[in-house]
């Protein structure tokens, strides 16, 4: 059984001016668990849904059976739009040359519009709070969209223009060691956690890795199926 859960601000789902901190999001989740009567089921949450993920299993442990993090690992205290030098290499970039992010799914706008859509982020960014694994005990799986080596022949964005080449290699390089960051933050509370590098995949990676996602995901549920008995 498959379940979507919108979370309030988006889609269908009502749009409060307020609520949106870690805790009121992760009270809802708890909500809807309770409503459908689910015990233990695998949470699975992209992006910022690594808030409402990490809160919800730290303080109800008793209640999921695993985590699913898609390009959601990440510590919304120590983001790179924060560090001054990523900042200007990010200015310094061509368009073209910056990561690749698709559009936000229309249905999204079009069911809440723009305006409703930046307040819900907006909301869920200012109401966050540093990112702490440590009070988690159930098994994890972590996605993480990462930049690709250099010297990857599918690495098909590095410009001819040594300037732009040093400026695209160094902005890749902060990138990832902001990754690495999180990577081992994660596993420092969760040792038994296992994280899953996608490079060249971009932020959705649901949508750009869409095989990949439901592969790990797939193995990821058999294995706690395999070892539930």
């Amino acid at each position: 059984m498959f379940m979507e859960l919108t979370r309030r601000g988006f889609g269908a789902s009502s749009h409060p001016e307020s609520g949106y901190a870690d805790q009121r999001l992760a009270d809802d989740v708890l909500q809807v668990l309770d409503s459908f009567k689910l015990v233990t089921p695998v949470l699975v949450g992209h992006s910022m849904g690594g808030n409402e993920l990490t809160t919800l299993a730290s303080q109800h442990p008793d209640r999921v059976s695993g985590l699913v993090y898609l390009d959601a690992g990440f510590d919304p205290k120590d983001f790179p739009t924060n560090d001054p030098a990523y900042v200007e290499l990010t200015s310094n970039l061509p368009p073209n040359l910056l990561p690749h992010l698709p559009s936000f799914p229309a249905s999204e706008w079009h069911a809440v519009g723009h305006q409703s859509v930046r307040h819900a982020v907006s909301a869920i960014a200012e109401g966050t709070k540093k990112r702490d694994y440590s009070n988690i005990r159930v098994p994890v799986l972590s996605l993480f969209a990462t930049v690709r080596p250099t010297d990857d022949p599918l690495h098909k964005d590095l410009p001819t223009d040594p300037e732009l080449r040093a400026a695209v290699e160094a902005f890749d390089a902060i990138t990832m060691t902001y990754i690495t960051k999180y990577e081992e933050s994660l596993l420092a509370a969760v040792p038994t956690a296992r994280i899953v590098e996608l490079p060249g995949a971009n932020h959705y990676v649901f949508l750009s890795n869409e095989a990949d996602v439901l592969r790990e995901i797939t193995s990821f549920i058999a294995h706690l199926t395999s070892t539930a008995f």
